[in-house]
């Protein structure tokens, strides 16, 4: 059982394999569990542990949907599984808006939802987009059950009759087929058995008969073989990527790198001891092939067992058949990924003759972007571009005074005669003490940035709720400074918004 308690005084007790609801991100939480020199982990990250109470504490950040928690022993054996729904602060957005935003963007743009953070949607399987992130989480989820099917296939195979001719001596013969009669006929012994020759009588040494034997080298098993070996290959190329995840690369992922490589070092382990079984490695050559798929259709072990393996290999997240919860990004990524979105969606209603297209980056050379054509101007929307420090080369004549800064936002306009572009920064808070914190990005966007020699014409925060600091929201000081607020929630207010931004295409 694990016991869970808030600072407010509600507490939880949950059993394995449970869900528990009532979470909120930020809010403290204390975890106990019943078993000495235990370690408890949340989303594959080891909690801090309070030694004199034997207890762990628990602040989830910036994420809203289902994270599994994790209680292993001294030798770092899991001993049960929790899942706990944590839901968004209600200072920042209401659940409702919350999910609002998750479903938009997953019916809309599903890759800008993936990210290192808790599950909450549940995706298809089509498509195929590739991420380390999906790929990790379906060979988690699927592994395991995966590696049953596969033992009970080793326990209880199919096999095959097959026909073979072995040599023997002529005593043991019991049968004798065509085959055999015509290697006699072609022996010096032929004549003497037919009495066609006086001689002496001349010994047969060996005869080749027909021979049935079973086996294990059929359709069916080369076909489960082949799944194997790819599960094998997606595993160890898992394990050398999030090997290779280093602090500086991703922080995030950095801290769950350990218990990963444990996971898949496991799977590795089980899949080879299968993979070396006598019922595939009987299999002499790994191959899918429609006898082996038919075979497997009709024996519900080796069904099962391909079922859970090529959905431990699928990459896709589209499609309406959802059944996977699968990792989003934390809460303020999503609000930054809805934001790119609507963005796009007002110019498309301001210019709806642009012939808006989208252009998928991977974040990591190339950020994704939307192409659009105004008046014969050139319009490009970008996701979190990269202006590098001002002694680095560049190829979109990004720059920045100072250090690299990446602004979540930035939409340019160019055309034969000007250039000329904006920064938006979504924030995902809303009191008057973090927006106000916040708004130094703002400052440090307008000072420090340039494009073609060109400073920005305007730097503004995206906000989930506006209210907080009223002179930031006025379209008199936005003007005057260039810095400034607006409110871009689902179901706000956005004419000041589309106002300002109708100005900048036109202008």
């Amino acid at each position: 059982m694990l016991y869970i308690e808030e600072t407010t005084g509600r507490s939880w007790q949950v059993s394995p394999g449970d869900v528990a609801t009532g979470f909120v991100e930020g809010r403290v939480y204390t975890f106990q569990v019943t078993m000495p020199h235990a370690l408890v982990l949340v989303d594959e990250v080891p909690l801090g542990r309070q030694l004199a109470q034997q207890t762990w504490i628990w602040t989830p950040g910036f994420y809203a949907g289902r994270v599994d928690v994790e209680v292993l022993d001294g030798a770092g054996r899991l001993i049960a599984t929790y899942c706990l729904d944590v839901g968004p602060s209600p200072d920042k957005l209401g659940q409702p808006q919350f999910l609002c935003m998750v479903s938009e963007i997953l019916s809309a743009m599903p890759t800008l939802l993936l990210g290192d953070g808790a599950v909450l949607p549940r995706f298809g399987h089509d498509g195929a987009i590739v991420s380390i992130e999906v790929a990790y989480a379906r060979m988690r989820r699927y592994g395991g059950p995966c590696l049953s099917a596969l033992r009970a296939i080793c326990l209880h195979p199919l096999t095959q009759l097959q026909q073979q001719r072995r040599t023997v001596h002529p005593h043991q013969v019991r049968r004798v087929d065509t085959r055999t009669a015509q290697e006699l006929s072609r022996t010096p012994a032929a004549a003497h058995l037919l009495g066609l020759d006086q001689g002496p009588p001349i010994e047969l040494s060996r005869v080749t008969v027909p021979h049935i034997d079973l086996t294990f080298d059929h359709a069916a098993n080369r076909t489960i073989a082949a799944m194997v070996d790819r599960l094998l290959a997606r595993t160890a190329e898992l394990g050398r990527q999030f090997a290779g995840v280093s602090e500086q690369q991703n922080e995030r992922l950095s801290t769950r790198v350990s218990r990963r490589l444990r996971v898949l070092a496991a799977l590795d382990d089980g899949l080879r001891g299968i993979r070396r079984s006598p019922v595939l490695s009987a299999v002499t050559r790994p191959e899918i092939s429609a006898a082996g798929l038919n075979a497997i259709s009709a024996q519900p072990d080796y069904a099962r067992a391909f079922q859970l393996a090529w959905k431990a290999l699928n990459t896709g997240l589209l499609g309406g058949n959802a059944d996977d919860p699968l990792p989003t990004g934390p809460t303020w990524q999503v609000y930054e990924r809805w934001c790119f979105m609507r963005v796009w969606q007002l110019l498309q209603e301001i210019a709806p003759e642009a012939g808006w297209r989208f252009t998928a980056g991977d974040f990591d050379r190339v950020c994704p972007r939307v192409h659009g054509c105004v008046d014969g101007d050139t319009v490009i929307l970008h996701l979190q571009p990269t202006f590098h420090a001002w002694d680095q080369p560049t190829a979109r004549s990004f720059k920045s005074l100072s250090r690299q800064r990446e602004p979540d936002i930035v939409l340019t306009v160019e055309s034969s005669h000007a250039k000329r572009f904006l920064v938006l920064d979504a924030k995902y808070r809303a009191s008057r003490d973090n927006v106000l914190d916040a708004m130094q990005s703002a400052h440090i966007y307008q000072d420090s940035l340039t494009w073609h020699g060109e400073r920005p014409r305007g730097s503004y925060l995206l906000l989930p709720r506006g209210g907080a600091v009223n002179w930031l929201e006025d379209g008199a000081f936005r003007n005057a400074f260039r810095v400034g607020t607006f409110e871009l929630a689902p179901n706000s207010d956005v004419s000041a918004f589309v106002a300002y931004l109708r100005r900048f295409l036109r202008s």
